[in-house]
């Protein structure tokens, strides 16, 4: 008779999946707690069929489902041990029209926080990533008063790679959450949105901690050439670099930063190069 596998299973639910961003950080926990015997299932979730694609080609052993999370059921979240999310950021980003709750890309966030209010059985875990401008937002003032009716402990921060020495710098909102029955310290006030600032590095960063700092070296693959290897086509001309020098981002293989910009730069460059080169 085949042994059965009696190991504890820990269940990851996996909202707003992408490419699989969460499943890469936390894949090396992952592999540690199956090698200490606790079995982990993964349900990624994801509506963009692109996003499969690549998320499905990173990670086979667990194919991302393309659905609207509005689809999902309380069974899915009812019993996870942890669930992560990177909710659509238009809504509070600072180069948008900021339309908060009011904008459409935000319905499948509430419907989140109105699973996670009327479930028994929450999710014991949770951790969100969303651009910087989402903790003053009403959406997060919601989240946070269903985290603490639920009885969730948590913890919000303002952190960028460049905080950790790796050279990009890209400033998101954090937040863990966990619910432990045995923790009976006080559950987290409703605090200003003002005391919230890139000083919460503070408070996951150890202060005899340091960490250093990478250059882009460290992330080139090694086939590419340091010096005159992109062809010709590749270039940009000098006329488009003199005009638009100012907001391009350019880097060299030292470089210690790097910045992200939005389509909206790379749709305008664009536009007048194509329109320069035909």
């Amino acid at each position: 008779m085949a042994s059965r596998d009696v190991r504890q299973v820990r269940r990851v639910l996996e909202l707003y999946a992408g490419i699989g961003g969460m499943h890469f950080a936390l894949d090396e926990y992952f592999k540690s707690a199956d090698e200490a015997g606790e079995k982990i299932s993964i349900m990624a979730v994801d509506i963009n069929p692109s996003a499969k694609l690549v998320y499905d080609a990173n990670f086979p052993s667990a194919p991302l489902r393309q659905i609207d999370i509005r689809a999902l059921k309380d069974a899915h979240f009812d019993g996870v041990w942890l669930m992560t999310l990177s909710p659509p950021c238009q809504p509070f980003s600072r180069n948008g029209n900021v339309l908060d709750v009011e904008d459409a890309r935000c319905e499948s966030f509430l419907f989140v926080l109105a699973m996670l209010a009327r479930l028994t059985n929450p999710p014991e875990n949770i951790i969100m990533e969303n651009v910087k401008g989402f903790e003053t937002s009403e959406a997060c003032r919601q989240m946070r008063d269903v985290l603490r009716k639920q009885g969730y402990r948590f913890k919000e921060y303002l952190l960028s790679p460049i905080h950790f020495g790796i050279p990009n710098s890209r400033l998101r909102y954090y937040l863990t959450a966990w619910r432990d029955p045995a923790d009976k310290s006080e559950l987290p006030k409703e605090l200003p949105p003002d005391e919230l600032s890139e000083d919460s590095v503070k408070t996951v960063i150890d202060a005899g901690t340091t960490y250093s700092e990478l250059d882009l070296r460290q992330f080139l693959h090694p086939s590419v050439e340091i010096e005159h290897s992109a062809p010709p086509s590749l270039l940009i001309p000098l006329d488009i670099l003199a005009k638009y020098l100012m907001v391009l981002d350019i880097k060299f293989p030292t470089s210690t930063t790097t910045n992200c910009f939005t389509s909206g730069l790379v749709s305008n460059v664009c536009t007048h190069y194509c329109r320069t080169c035909s």
